[in-house]
């Protein structure tokens, strides 16, 4: 198996849901959330799409990541309001994108 060969219709084997019963708005989801994973696991591992499929074991773990998405679609989840943990998966991402937290260079001061 191969990351750019993933669809829907494995992500949707791999959550065990009966395809039957995903409605049109749930499928472009899971579509979005594939898509979302294939990017991430790019984007963590630095690796070109040709690279990616190299590894089989990376088209796993892109289902997982997809998979995660789906079923955790909060961005807060489980704890307390004093203990609130932030989606891994979503932080991971934003992190990998943000540029706020780096600092300008050339300027001191």
């Amino acid at each position: 198996m191969r990351v750019s060969d993933l669809e829907y219709t494995d992500v949707v084997n791999y959550l065990h849901i009966d395809a039957e019963d995903v409605t049109t708005a749930e499928q472009a989801m899971i579509e979005g959330y594939l898509e979302a994973a294939k990017t991430y696991v790019a984007g963590y591992t630095g690796l070109t799409e040709s690279e990616l499929d190299e590894h089989p074991d990376i088209a796993i773990a892109a289902l997982c990541v997809a998979g995660d998405m789906f079923t955790n679609r909060d961005l807060m989840t489980g704890g307390t309001k004093s203990t609130i943990n932030v989606n891994r998966t979503v932080e991971t991402i934003l992190n990998m994108h943000s540029v706020n937290l780096l600092p300008e260079g050339g300027e001191e001061g």
